[in-house]
């Protein structure tokens, strides 16, 4: 299966769309969260930053906290850094 540009785009609309209802976290762009974080759809998780040359977040919904599965995540995540 060849993934294209416009595929990723969609995949990566998915995993926000995902992330906003509550399905889980995602790890996004600044430009392209930071929108969404600033409205209150969507919310950073304070203690995790990438430092790339750009900025990514892992994002949650707000007011909800990090199930076991997705604080496992976030931990690996972080210590792979």
């Amino acid at each position: 299966m060849e993934i294209t540009r416009n595929d990723s785009a969609v995949s990566r609309d998915r995993l926000y769309e995902a992330a906003r209802l509550g399905l889980g976290i995602g790890l996004g762009w600044d430009f392209i969260v930071k929108p969404a974080i600033r409205t209150g759809e969507l919310a950073a998780i304070p203690e995790m930053a990438l430092v790339s040359g750009r900025h990514d977040h892992l994002v949650h919904p707000r007011g909800k906290s990090l199930t076991g599965d997705e604080s496992t995540f976030r931990d690996w995540l972080v210590g792979s850094v």
